[in-house]
């Protein structure tokens, strides 16, 4: 059943933790180069709010605690290749007609279960963080959690993850043109 939820990459594609390591490196010099150029690629906070109930009278664990703490976005840059094309590359090429690039995603609390509005699926690399993601059946289930390195998720399935205290770092690349079951056949093909 989870099956349906997520495509865990992590056998599939050589991301080691020496990857790890220098994505964290990349994510600190592009944040110190961003505040020293205000004109160029700059992180974007998203204060999160309060929590609204989502699944009805009997929600999962995870709905109903409090919202808090912030999440920051930021599309990878460099002024020359750097380690996240070099990671990027450890996947097989991706659809044209999808957006080329990859974004950083940073939690430094809880995401509460949720769908996302804007994407049919997305694929990540764990940074930073070793916490599960959980899913949710529409009925309010609990349909199963994993832990990963590489992933590629079905954000039209509710999702979520509890903070253990540390912060969550993700490279991260959205498909608005291919839906989950399109994007695992198109990877299965190239990577199996």
């Amino acid at each position: 059943m989870i099956e349906e939820y997520i495509l865990d990459l992590s056998f599939l594609v050589s991301y080691q933790d020496g990857h790890k390591h220098l994505l964290s490196n990349e994510y600190e010099r592009q944040l110190a180069v961003a505040k020293q150029e205000p004109n160029g690629p700059q992180p974007v906070v998203q204060d999160r709010g309060r929590q609204k109930r989502i699944m009805g009278d009997n929600p999962s664990w995870w709905v109903g605690k409090p919202k808090k703490g912030n999440n920051t976005s930021m599309h990878a840059f460099g002024p020359t290749r750097t380690v996240v094309d070099n990671v990027i590359g450890l996947l097989p090429t991706l659809p044209e007609n999808e957006t080329k690039f990859f974004s950083w995603l940073r939690f430094d609390s809880t995401l509460n279960l949720h769908k996302d509005p804007d994407s049919e699926c997305w694929i990540a690399f764990n940074v930073r963080g070793d916490q599960s993601i959980y899913f949710n059946t529409d009925d309010g289930e609990f349909a199963g959690s994993i832990k990963y390195n590489v992933a590629l998720v079905n954000s039209k399935k509710y999702h979520a993850f509890e903070t253990d205290g540390n912060e969550r770092l993700l490279l991260r690349k959205t498909f608005k043109h291919h839906t989950f079951d399109q994007m695992k056949s198109y990877l299965n093909e190239r990577l199996t």
